[in-house]
């Protein structure tokens, strides 16, 4: 057993990655929440080092299986060419992070009174990084220059706004602040905080999800509310005239935000536009089932869903280009084929009613605390990605590792050594580094066509790909960039701006590649592309339409494709 202290050390290292990760307001074009997920990265690889220091031997948690599978199945796409290594590097770190994460969870859950150390640290690390996001939001709000501590939000109180705090998304935020009530629930079974403290709290942070106007915390808030205030988790039930009474605070403050936010000068939707405004993920949707249906046994490959849509996007009415189905069931499914959707998902289900379904399992707040946190992912996870950024994925692991040590140790006997998991969170660390440096090779890409005037006085040194880098496709996209559309473009240089935009869909680069098949004369293939880019980028393409109406003056072949584009709307 270890001691009480390097308990302590390892869970409070733990803590101040998650807190660094939502409240870091460093943002940097390509991956904007880089530096975020970073520090919950080091928090993790940190506190496994420190942990399993002293440690001979760590149980293996069958529940690995489940972030191993989704390894494999990326191998078994990389084998038959359905994905590229560049589609597939990241998702296999953060799938080795994630089955750390799940060790460490479980080694906690086998030492003494660990389990609770760690719901603690979780616990408060939450809290106060959603507390500290609220006030960031309130600043932001105000229209209050804080920066660098706080991202800087325009305010002119016509054009309604929707605060991020230093996440600089508002829905990942409403996730964040969902924990924060998470915790709030912890620490009240704990009888770690005093009950008018806890309201206080909550309402504080009730009113900071109202400010980010994020539909999915409509299903979080009750759901909590039905699991904390009927004794569906924990050892006691929590008050169930206060849980209405906040859940009614909110449901208030959501319908009169319009006249709240007038009120402090900044202006924001109603509850009708929320509702009736166009849902772009109904029609994600659909061209994840698309793809199903046309790649059921394999899928389109991991990360393959925004090329995939490249391709099909003219077929469907206009929606937004993205990387991801915004929807995790569908984007397994199209990714990695329907079989091991089924399969994955079903293992996944069957785990959780053994581990955490009976009463005597729930009744644990250890295991509450993990469900909460679960509930409030899975609802982000019909309609975004929210396991796709490291500083949520990472928490939940733990704890799932956490609730799987809680039930499963003692009757597995399968282990491994402490030391090789040691030597591998190390060296983790060490990569990271490395990774760090790569990131910013391609930061000084961007940044170098920012500054160069012209493309000829360009420093090619900085936009040239190195031996090793992990984002070879960030310096295809540099060259892509340099690329001028001309005729009698041999078959490989058009072969790789098709590649090259199917990886990057944005506007600007299906324009370039229409323009491409205009000049070598596969006038079909343009007036294609340009549905695809009215499909994929209604909001950009009266901008677009402009300028093609300028090219069908120079040329009549952009004058034929011009006529055939749908009208601006």
């Amino acid at each position: 057993m270890l001691s009480l202290r390097h308990k302590q050390i390892s869970i409070v290292l733990f803590g101040l990655g998650i807190i660094c990760a939502n409240v870091i307001s460093h943002h940097v074009h390509p991956f904007r929440t880089f530096y975020n997920e970073l520090a919950a990265v080091i928090g993790l690889l940190l506190a496994a080092v420190f942990l399993f220091c002293k440690r001979e031997a760590i149980v293996q948690p069958k529940l690995v299986y489940l972030p191993i599978s989704i390894l494999l199945m990326m191998m078994l796409q990389l084998l038959l060419q359905r994905v590229y290594p560049y589609q597939i590097s990241f998702p296999v770190l953060y799938l080795g992070l994630t089955t750390i994460a799940i060790f460490y969870g479980s080694a906690i859950a086998s030492e003494e009174n660990a389990a609770r150390m760690l719901c603690d640290g979780i616990a408060f690390s939450h809290l106060i990084a959603a507390l500290a996001s609220v006030l960031m939001e309130n600043a932001q709000v105000l229209g209050w220059d804080l920066r660098p501590f706080v991202m800087y939000m325009a305010v002119d109180g016509v054009v309604a706004v929707r605060p991020f705090a230093n996440i600089a998304q508002p829905n990942q935020l409403a996730l964040l602040l969902c924990f924060g009530l998470a915790a709030i629930w912890w620490l009240r079974q704990q009888q770690k905080i005093h009950g008018g403290i806890a309201i206080v709290f909550a309402a504080f942070i009730v009113w900071g999800i109202v400010l980010t106007q994020s539909r999915i915390a409509w299903l979080i808030l009750p759901l909590f509310v039905i699991m904390t205030g009927t004794g569906f988790v924990g050892q006691r039930k929590e008050h169930i005239v206060w849980m209405l009474g906040l859940l009614a605070l909110y449901a208030l403050a959501v319908f009169f935000l319009p006249t709240i936010s007038a009120w402090m000068g900044f202006s924001s939707g109603s509850v009708i536009e929320r509702i009736g405004g166009r849902s772009e993920r109904t029609v994600l949707a659909q061209q994840a089932i698309s793809m199903i249906a046309s790649h059921p046994w394999l899928g389109v490959g991991w990360f393959g869903f925004g090329s995939a849509q490249v391709d099909i996007g003219a077929n469907f009415t206009p929606t937004i280009y993205a990387e991801h189905s915004h929807n995790f069931i569908l984007n397994i499914a199209a990714e990695l084929g329907l079989p091991f959707a089924i399969l994955f998902f079903g293992a996944f289900g069957l785990w959780l009613i053994r581990t955490c379904g009976a009463k005597s399992l729930r009744v644990r707040p250890e295991i509450g605390l993990f469900l909460l946190f679960l509930v409030a992912i899975a609802v982000h996870s019909l309609v975004e990605f929210p396991l796709w950024y490291a500083f949520v994925l990472i928490p939940l692991a733990v704890l799932a590792g956490m609730a799987h040590g809680l039930r499963w140790t003692a009757t597995e006997t399968r282990t491994v050594s402490a030391r090789s998991l040691q030597a591998i969170a190390a060296l983790s660390i060490v990569f990271c580094g490395l990774i760090v440096i790569d990131f910013h090779r391609v930061v000084e890409g961007f940044n170098e066509f920012r500054r160069a005037k012209n493309y000829a006085q360009m420093d090619l040194s900085k936009i040239s790909s190195p031996r090793f880098t992990l984002m070879p496709d960030y310096y295809d996209y540099f060259s892509l960039m340099r690329i001028v559309p001309a005729e009698k473009m041999t078959e490989d240089e058009i072969r790789f701006v098709e590649q090259t935009s199917h990886r990057f869909g944005y506007v600007h680069i299906l324009s370039k590649l229409a323009e491409i098949y205009v000049l070598n004369n596969r006038l079909d293939d343009a007036a294609q592309m340009m549905k695809t880019l009215h499909r994929l980028h209604p909001f950009y393409y009266p901008e677009y339409y402009d300028y093609w109406r300028e090219l069908a003056k120079s040329d009549v072949r952009y004058e034929k494709i011009f006529l055939s584009m749908p009208a601006k709307e």
